[in-house]
């Protein structure tokens, strides 16, 4: 069974908008479903078998498919399984699925925005409408998003590897964390001591 604060770290996101979340996303209040709360549940049991168990990664990963709504913290539930595990190739899944990722943020901005567009706001920190003018209720939610534990997982993911190819894309990773921070001032995204030391 989980320890408590294994509990708390798989715990499911809610739902949320740009600009409203902390490093982990980890909102407490209604769950999406109970098909996401349960699975988010049982990644994070399989994220701690991963190194004694050779099939814990792929289980991971096989219901993070199956899952209609997934969360940022069942995506980096699967990393860390991934980062753990012994499987050939895993450093490079890993890096997939933070694409993967970026992609899917990118994507749910987009239509957040374009929601916010159609309000005749141009951001949820824009209140020129009350609130009476807007249904937040139809507003599309950002429910994936990488932080600082998504790209420091894949980090350590990468520096498992013996060559000297994993080594740089572990370096290139947190390079890129840190131009992700200037840029955005995202406090989810702070570089700290577990990313720094994620390229060895």
């Amino acid at each position: 069974d989980l320890s408590v604060g294994d509990k708390e770290e798989y715990q499911p996101t809610s739902s949320y908008s740009e600009g409203n979340n902390n490093e982990e996303q980890e909102q407490r209040g209604e769950y999406q479903d109970s098909v996401t709360y349960e699975t988010n549940l049982q990644i994070g049991r399989l994220a701690m078998d991963s190194a004694r168990d050779a099939t814990a990664a792929v289980k991971a990963h096989e219901l993070l498919r199956r899952l209609e709504n997934p969360e940022t913290v069942t995506y980096n539930g699967v990393l860390k399984a991934l980062a753990k595990s012994n499987l050939p190739g895993s450093a490079l899944q890993a890096q997939e699925l933070l694409d993967e990722m970026e992609d899917l943020y990118e994507s749910q901005k987009h239509q957040q925005n374009l929601w916010y567009q159609r309000q005749g706001r141009s951001s949820s920190s824009d209140t020129t409408n009350s609130d009476d003018d807007v249904d937040d209720a139809n507003l599309p939610r950002i429910t994936v998003k990488p932080n600082v534990r998504t790209y420091s997982t894949v980090m350590d993911a990468w520096s498992h590897g013996k060559d000297r190819e994993s080594a740089e894309r572990a370096e290139s990773l947190l390079y890129r964390l840190e131009d992700l921070y200037e840029q955005t001032g995202d406090e989810s995204t702070r570089p700290n001591d577990i990313s720094d030391s994620g390229p060895v």
